[in-house]
């Protein structure tokens, strides 16, 4: 299983370098620094290590998409659950897929506790 995805993120990996970002352009009307996706803009910039981040204007966050620009380009096309981002009350990378996951679990157990209050409301009301 470890081998079928190291093999796919390598051929993900060939399959960018070989087709080129012209070809990229034409292909998912993508552009390297803006890509316009309606009324807002998605910006692309790499840092002094070489990390891609995808920066959007409509929700105003930052995502790190990458270790290099292709691994970046790649998460960003073909892999969109391996992009990240950066918790900023901890300072922790999590995947958005993990954050998503947090936030669910997080709402369920909220749900939880106010059926558990409206349920103890009910009991005191019928003891009364």
């Amino acid at each position: 299983m470890v081998i079928q995805m190291v093999r796919c993120r390598v051929t993900t990996l060939r399959r960018i370098e070989r087709k080129g970002l012209s070809t990229l352009h034409l292909v998912y009307q993508f552009q390297l620094a803006v890509q316009e996706t309606g009324n807002n803009y998605v910006h692309f910039c790499k840092d002094n290590r070489g990390i891609l981040f995808a920066w959007c204007e409509m929700t105003k966050e930052m995502e790190i998409l990458g270790i290099n620009k292709m691994k970046g380009l790649a998460n960003y096309l073909y892999h969109p659950e391996k992009i990240c981002v950066i918790i900023e009350e901890t300072g922790e990378l999590v995947p958005i897929v993990e954050l998503k996951r947090r936030v669910m679990e997080k709402m369920a157990k909220k749900e939880m506790e106010k059926e558990k209050l409206a349920k103890e409301k009910r009991v005191t009301n019928v003891k009364r």
